[in-house]
């Protein structure tokens, strides 16, 4: 016991702080403070070891002495670790309450990144929602924009073309309904109307096949017009013709003059050449029959 306070007051000795004051006196110890006017200092005498607290101005110099000190910080560290403690956040702990608050941070982590999540997928299913919302706000505006047009050009086609009561046997067909029959009220050459009890909506895409003696025509429309018939609880849907070629055109021009008779193969649209050739051998006929009446 004796030689180990010996060894201890050696080591004090030996690695110590060193003051030097202005009236020549040296204090050995150990240097724990510096402020702006005064410096704590502990100093070691003949094994006694007590504070003292000296003021700058009553020191000329201070030597630190470091080298080959050990480590009082690892030391602290090493003790506190054999008591079965570990240091969390500058607190040194039982290591199960340590574990505990390690555990108690993750879930705290976990839960704040699921919160996070859950907020970035709910801002990610808005702004898909305001989309999607936009894009049918714009073909919603689409289809309007063009039911207006083809309203308008329905409309011009009204004053331009007249229609004439005819019902007529024909077949719809379209998306939603893959072969409808139907019969026409009315026929112009810019549209036709027919009633049904199915439910079209404006500006959907149709193919109407009239229905001829040998044959029939098809043609592509629109729906730009939908009545209802309170008596009959039918749809009342005009369709505007698209796309209709000439020859076309002229059958149907043939079925509005002639509502009773079929369109034979010979009412097919002819080259204009062809019908001036024909009429004029007709005339040129006419006149030789004329020539050889009189000359008898």
């Amino acid at each position: 016991m004796a030689a180990s306070i010996f060894v201890f007051c050696l080591w004090l000795d030996v690695y110590a702080d060193v003051i030097t004051l202005k009236n020549g006196e040296t204090l050995t110890g150990k240097l724990l403070d510096q402020q702006s006017d005064i410096i704590s200092f502990e100093v070691h005498m003949n094994s006694v070891i007590f504070p003292a607290i000296i003021k700058k101005d009553d020191v000329t110099k201070i030597e630190l002495d470091n080298e080959d000190m050990v480590d009082e910080a690892a030391l602290f560290v090493l003790k506190q670790k054999t008591k079965g403690l570990e240091l969390h956040n500058g607190r040194w702990l039982p290591k199960k309450h340590v574990a505990l608050l390690k555990a108690r941070q993750k879930n705290m982590y976990t839960a704040q990144r699921v919160a996070v999540f859950s907020i970035q997928f709910f801002i990610f299913l808005v702004i898909g929602f305001a989309l999607v919302m936009g894009v049918d706000l714009l073909h919603y505006q689409w289809r309007k924009y063009k039911l207006n047009r083809i309203i308008h050009r329905e409309k011009a086609d009204h004053r331009l073309h007249r229609r004439i009561p005819i019902q007529h046997a024909i077949k719809v067909r379209s998306e939603k309904f893959p072969e409808l029959d139907a019969q026409t009220s009315n026929i112009s050459l810019g549209g036709l109307l027919f009633s049904t009890d199915k439910d079209f909506q404006l500006a959907d895409h149709i193919s109407v096949e009239i229905k001829l003696a040998d044959r029939s025509i098809e043609v592509d429309g629109l729906i730009v017009r939908k009545e209802k018939d309170i008596k009959t609880e039918l749809n009342n849907l005009g369709v505007s013709f698209i796309g209709l070629s000439q020859a076309k055109r002229q059958e149907i021009a043939y079925i509005i003059a002639h509502p009773s008779k079929p369109v034979s193969d010979s009412v097919e649209a002819e080259p204009d050449a062809v019908k001036k050739d024909k009429n004029k051998k007709r005339r040129a006929k006419s006149n030789a029959d004329m020539g050889v009446g009189s000359s008898k």
